[in-house]
């Protein structure tokens, strides 16, 4: 669920066919009104501002830890040990971060 920062209730993230199929991990507001969220699915959703939509990023093997990002660019960490660098203008991975971490990324 959105809600403003007063605590108003704003609309649902979730539809049949959208959203996560596992607990959400962390959620992200971006600067246009988009919002980028991840989960234990190993799913990135950017999700469209003015509607129950989103566009599924599906390149982590692991939990989603965090995700941060712009207008233009989004990054997500994960349980898989590597980070990702999201082209979301062209709905697309753009450069997956390997290395040296051993151990899960929890944050940036």
């Amino acid at each position: 669920r959105e809600y403003t920062l007063d605590g108003k209730y704003i609309r649902e993230l979730h539809a049949k066919k959208y959203g996560h199929k596992e607990w959400v991990t962390t959620v992200a507001g971006l600067e246009d009104g988009r919002v980028l969220s991840g989960a234990m699915d190993s799913v990135v959703c950017l999700w469209e501002p003015k509607a129950v939509k989103c566009d599924h990023f599906m390149a982590h093997k692991g939990s989603i830890s965090k995700v941060m990002g712009d207008a233009r660019v989004g990054i997500s960490a994960s349980y898989d040990c590597t980070m990702i660098i999201w082209d979301l203008a062209h709905r697309k991975d753009a450069k997956t971060l390997v290395g040296p971490h051993k151990e899960a990324v929890m944050t940036f």
